[in-house]
């Protein structure tokens, strides 16, 4: 979901993808409205997340635009950044940082990129069984990381999202 609603595009969530329905879509068939109620939390983090991509909250006009900037992606440790940025205004840049592995990970930035952290779609707020790990903005260091000057430490747990905007 965080891929999806932080991509370039206009975004496509389908009948109560919001609340983790998982039945196959049949017309005869009502949503399971139970569902919203369990996973309130995942409702909450999207929310969150169009709240960001809308403007409602400020600091990421970066999501508005059509302009992305692959910043590391690894196969091997399954870890895809980015950064969206409005072509014109270069103000409002937003870092995502996706974990689609089961590992805990830094990443190569750019001398001003974004370090606030915004969500942690990985954190307990959205849900009690997510991970214990601790995840704060992101400490930059001089050290040179996929061909850049900085480094990107950063504590990102397994499957997680993370969207960071400038402070």
């Amino acid at each position: 979901m965080v891929l999806t609603l932080t991509a370039p595009g206009i975004p496509m969530l389908f009948q109560g993808q919001e609340f983790i329905e998982d039945e196959y879509f049949q017309d005869t068939e009502g949503l399971d409205w139970e569902k919203e109620e369990k996973h309130k939390g995942i409702e909450n983090l999207i929310r969150d997340i169009i709240k960001l991509r809308t403007g409602e909250t400020e600091g990421s006009k970066g999501l508005r635009s059509q302009h992305i900037e692959i910043s590391h992606n690894n196969h091997e440790t399954k870890i895809l950044a980015y950064t969206r940025f409005d072509g014109n205004d270069l103000t409002e840049p937003v870092l995502v940082v996706l974990n689609f592995s089961n590992k805990d990970y830094g990443i190569g930035l750019n001398e001003n990129e974004p370090c606030e952290l915004r969500v942690n779609a990985s954190s307990k707020i959205y849900d009690k069984d997510f991970s214990e790990l601790p995840v704060d903005s992101v400490e930059v260091v001089k050290e040179s990381t996929d061909a850049k000057n900085w480094t990107g430490k950063i504590n990102i747990p397994a499957y997680g999202g993370l969207i960071f905007t400038k402070s």
